[in-house]
């Protein structure tokens, strides 16, 4: 018989895994917004012609987003990095960790 501590670890581990899978999977789109909050021409650039940005990459570094991700950006018609960076956190924030990652019950621990 497992102990409760136990128990509580191998019920919160698949929850932590999810979360780092969704951070790491928003970190090129940080990248891509603090390329453009350095540099006003690359900012210009995400904000007037993003298809463009995206495949010029920022200073030889390339940004690896889904074709998802880059389809959202090349969408929205922002008129600042701002704007752009609301509109990306509304959109990506509304999307839920898949519930399949971790078990039903781990909610619970995530409130303590």
């Amino acid at each position: 018989m497992l102990n409760t501590q136990t128990q509580t670890h191998t019920q919160t581990r698949p929850l932590t895994i999810a979360i780092q899978e969704s951070a790491l999977e928003r970190l090129e789109l940080c990248r891509l917004l603090a390329a453009a909050t350095v540099n006003r021409e690359y900012e210009d650039l995400l904000i007037h012609q993003p298809r463009a940005a995206l495949e010029q990459g920022y200073q030889g570094e390339h940004f690896l987003l889904t074709r998802e991700e880059q389809d959202l950006i090349c969408s929205i018609h922002a008129d600042s990095l701002a704007e752009l960076a609301q509109i990306l956190v509304r959109t990506i924030g509304a999307r839920d960790v898949p519930r399949n990652h971790y078990p039903a019950r781990s909610e619970q621990y995530l409130i303590r």
